[in-house]
């Protein structure tokens, strides 16, 4: 029965020119934009309407950004210094606004010496707590 009644259905997507050839319409009442422009951007709504009852729209806005862009980086040249031995070359790091170097995740060797040192120190004061507490105690007045 339900079968018969919606045998004849039809849908029709109704849009300005400029989309034309560039929306597709889905079976699941979605609509595709291809090649979407800023100039895409605004509000949009799907209404379905059925012989009985009044019909459903659902509202939406679309905003289209820009995507991101960066500068091409220059690519890196290769030189020889003089006073490096033969077939030592440097590397001459790329330049621009995202040529800054990464962020180092280790400790420097100075940080690494100060922990080294520090450990040391703590140590050698322990030691001496434990050797002050532990020295044999001569009493005063009883030599």
């Amino acid at each position: 029965m339900y079968d018969d009644a919606f045998a004849s259905w039809s849908s029709v997507v109704d849009c300005p020119e400029r989309y034309k050839g560039r929306i597709s319409r889905e079976q699941v009442a979605t609509l595709v934009i291809k090649n979407v422009t800023e100039t895409d951007a605004g509000n949009y709504s799907c209404e379905i309407s059925v012989n009985v009852g009044n019909p459903k729209i659902a509202y939406i806005s679309l905003t289209v950004n820009d995507p991101p862009t960066s500068p091409p980086m220059t690519n890196q040249s290769i030189a020889t210094t003089t006073g490096l031995p033969q077939g030592v070359t440097t590397t001459q790091a790329p330049t621009g606004p995202d040529s800054t170097p990464a962020p180092s995740t280790g400790l420097s060797g100075g940080a690494i010496a100060g922990i080294v040192v520090g450990c040391l120190v703590f140590v050698a004061i322990v030691v001496g707590i434990i050797w002050w507490k532990k020295r044999p105690r001569v009493l005063l007045g009883m030599v």
